[in-house]
């Protein structure tokens, strides 16, 4: 779910995560990257703001925060690509990614990742959203369905395929990248696309019709946080923090709503507050219990299920399964 960003920046982020893998040392920080998708903000959010603070505060409500901030490095990237190119040139600890992404890029990898957290499901986020003039033609003649050129986009519209019962013979597939959704929405290049927020809401008040979303297929769609293994076996009591502490303050920053926490997510995310309200309605932000309760239970059924989904689809060429990190 990526956003645009200059290739400039990309490539100066990118030459400092390099620079940061070259000196590994026992102190140096777990390096973690992610795009600016609106479920990974808690996390982006609470370090800035750690960030922001620690040269001018030192209290008791924050300063457990601010201990723990300071073992972590998190990066925006512009795209999920530069995430896991940066991932597999081994310039970055651990990664966010959505389920079926993540399992892809270790399969194609062969790296031995696990899932730390899980941040966030779908839950009518992403859809399938279709002009609906073009609603009778579904399943019955040809229509062109446009699609950003990613795992989950690919996922997605093979999913609303199977639901809906559309048969590929009538439908033309194009690559749609999201920026372009609403052009060419608007232009008529496409009859239907793959999408999310916050184009979904703008293809909405065009008047666009959703006949297929995330909330048919619960769980499937989830934004988690993989690292490598080794990192997890290392630092596997900062990485506890990290859900109990780092995820907690973001969340209830989140659910505050106080003037400076959405200015953070403002300019992290590139939306408005209308945009954020809508966004957040359409994903389930898991609280630290819920976690812990999900990695010591069906975490790992989720991923097994999804990998198997993956691999009968003929999308997954190797033989390695992503795991739970876990004692």
């Amino acid at each position: 779910m990526p956003r645009s960003h200059s290739t400039v920046i990309c490539l100066a982020i990118l030459s400092a995560l390099m620079l940061a893998g070259c000196t590994e040392q026992k102190s140096t920080p777990i390096n973690i990257a992610g795009n600016n998708w609106l479920g990974y903000q808690p996390l982006f959010a609470a370090y800035e703001k750690s960030l922001l603070r620690r040269s001018k505060v030192d209290d008791d409500d924050h300063q457990k925060l601010d201990e723990v901030v300071q073992r972590f490095s998190f990066t925006r990237l512009p795209s999920t690509s530069s995430v896991m190119r940066a991932m597999s040139n081994q310039q970055l600890d651990g990664a966010m990614l959505t389920l079926d992404e993540a399992i892809q890029f270790q399969n194609k990898n062969n790296m031995d990742l696990c899932v730390a957290l899980v941040m966030d499901y779908s839950n009518g986020a992403d859809a399938f959203v279709i002009n609906p003039q073009k609603k009778p033609a579904l399943g019955k003649a040809q229509i062109t369905i446009g699609y950003e050129s990613t795992a989950l986009g690919a996922f997605m519209l093979r999913r609303a395929m199977e639901t809906l019962a559309i048969d590929s013979s009538f439908v033309k597939a194009v690559i749609v990248e999201p920026n372009d959704h609403v052009s060419a929405y608007q232009s008529g290049s496409v009859d239907a696309l793959i999408t999310f927020e916050p184009y979904l809401h703008q293809l909405d008040e065009l008047g666009g019709e959703v006949v297929f979303s995330s909330k048919h297929i619960p769980n499937e769609i989830m934004d988690i946080l993989v690292l490598r293994t080794e990192v997890w076996h290392r630092k596997k009591e900062d990485v506890k923090q990290l859900t109990d502490v780092i995820w907690r303050s973001g969340l209830e920053m989140l659910q505050t709503g106080n003037p400076q926490t959405m200015e953070i997510i403002r300019g992290f995310s590139g939306l408005s507050d209308e945009a954020i309200a809508t966004g957040l309605a359409g994903i389930h932000l898991l609280t630290p219990e819920e976690n812990h309760q999900l990695e010591a239970g069906e975490l790992q059924n989720i991923i097994n299920q999804m990998h198997d989904y993956l691999q009968s689809a003929g999308l997954l060429t190797g033989q390695s399964r992503l795991s739970v990190c876990r004692e």
